[in-house]
């Protein structure tokens, strides 16, 4: 990975951070607590809030909604809080996610199966209920949109994954074995959504495009029950745990414990000031790729979101166990016909780096790095990738990836 860092477009590096990484906690009986970001030192930011649930940071402003009353607060940058909208069509109000049309936010209400948008001035409107999904709501909890436009909602009772296109035509996503009681959930540049298993204890991936379905992180010591998340904007993902820690979880699945209090006991939601602030770079997958062994096309796939200072990772899976390989990196993309495939990085009219590599035996091969923070430039950079694995199955003894796309965002 050396040449890699000397063209300055990917950097082995641990996590980073930048601005302000303070966390505000949603805690049952207590309020909103803020958790300094550097020391971990807590302090109470707002009081009064009985059961207050997970929140998001827009506009310099904190949305909390809140099951007792209930209601929908918003809080200012010094902890006062003012109800935005109360009673009307709320039951039991859980998530505030960013609506895309900019018109308000959309609270999922699990106690009345509904989706609600509720307009700047307060104002309630019936997004979905159980008549426009066709019954596929059941307690819907955490929420996310992807680049589309399709909603995707967590349901805790049914143990289910409902999609709601732009059109608001509802099916089911996923059902997966390993969803259970499925609460905050999260999207990033890279076509994964992650979701928190409150009943199952772990942090699930799911991959948009196939759906499949596997367990990213998980320790019963660490992340009990987590419930809310956020794709941090400085990094990885946070989550808050009813064993009373804050948990960061990066791009390899490891889980760092950055905050714990007993006195918490249930600490169900969590926010940051960077939650309305979206990283803007993807990768995004391109070409067919050749296969090898059992007909399996090796696949080239990415973790998080590639923006400045940001940790992401490549991930390199369906491949034959312990296989030489090499990855190509360049700045063009081309279709050009070779053993068999096609050759999908433009290694011929533009400078490119190779990396050998080693297939591990079994599972996936996760490449982590840092996108270089101190050169804006990089933004809208785009590279290509693409790999080579040796494969006697393959049609002429070498089997080839799909293509993926990275443009840096900011």
């Amino acid at each position: 990975m050396k040449n890699l860092a000397m063209l300055g477009i990917l950097v082995m590096a641990s996590a980073a951070s930048a601005g302000n990484n303070d966390y505000y906690l949603s805690v049952p009986g207590q309020g909103i607590m803020r958790v300094d970001g550097d020391s971990g030192v807590s302090s109470l930011f707002t009081p009064g809030l009985q059961i207050p649930h997970y929140g998001v940071w827009l506009n310099d402003k904190l949305y909390v909604p809140d099951r007792f009353w209930p209601a929908v607060f918003v809080i200012d940058a010094n902890g006062v809080a003012t109800t935005l909208s109360a009673g009307g069509l709320f039951d039991k109000p859980v998530t505030i996610i960013e609506d895309p049309s900019g018109e308000g936010i959309l609270v999922s209400d699990g106690g009345n199966d509904r989706v609600i948008l509720v307009k700047w001035d307060g104002t309630q409107v019936l997004k979905h209920d159980n008549t426009t999904a066709n019954g596929q709501l059941g307690s819907p909890d955490g929420m996310a949109f992807d680049a589309d436009g399709n909603l995707y909602i967590a349901n805790l009772v049914g143990n289910t994954i409902t999609k709601i296109d732009p059109q608001g035509s509802a099916s089911l996503f996923s059902n997966s074995p390993l969803i259970n009681q499925p609460g905050g959930m999260g999207i990033d540049g890279s076509g994964n959504l992650f979701c928190n298993m409150y009943g199952g204890d772990s942090l699930i991936r799911f991959r948009l495009d196939t759906g499949e379905a596997e367990v990213f992180a998980a320790d019963l010591a660490k992340m009990d029950s987590p419930s809310d998340l956020k794709l941090s904007r400085y990094g990885g993902i946070v989550s808050s745990t009813r064993n009373s820690n804050i948990v960061k979880v990066d791009a390899l699945g490891n889980i760092e414990v950055f905050f714990h209090d007993a006195s918490y006991n249930d600490i169900v939601g969590i926010a940051q000031k960077g939650d309305g602030d979206k990283c803007s770079g993807t990768f995004k997958s391109y070409g067919t790729g050749l296969a090898g062994t059992n007909g399996v096309t090796p696949r080239i796939s990415a973790l998080f979101s590639p923006c400045l200072g940001m940790p992401i990772a490549l991930e390199l899976d369906n491949h034959l166990g312990g296989a030489p390989a090499l990855l190509m990196v360049g700045f063009g993309q081309m279709n050009y016909p070779w053993m068999g495939g096609e050759l999908l990085v433009d290694i011929i009219n533009l400078p490119a780096i190779f990396v050998n590599l080693t297939m591990p035996s079994s599972g996936a091969l996760r490449l982590p790095f840092t996108v270089p923070d101190n050169n804006p430039n990089l933004v809208g950079l785009e590279v290509f990738m693409q790999t080579i694995v040796g494969d006697a199955g393959a049609v002429q003894g070498l089997a080839l990836s799909n293509g993926l796309h990275e443009t840096i965002g900011d």
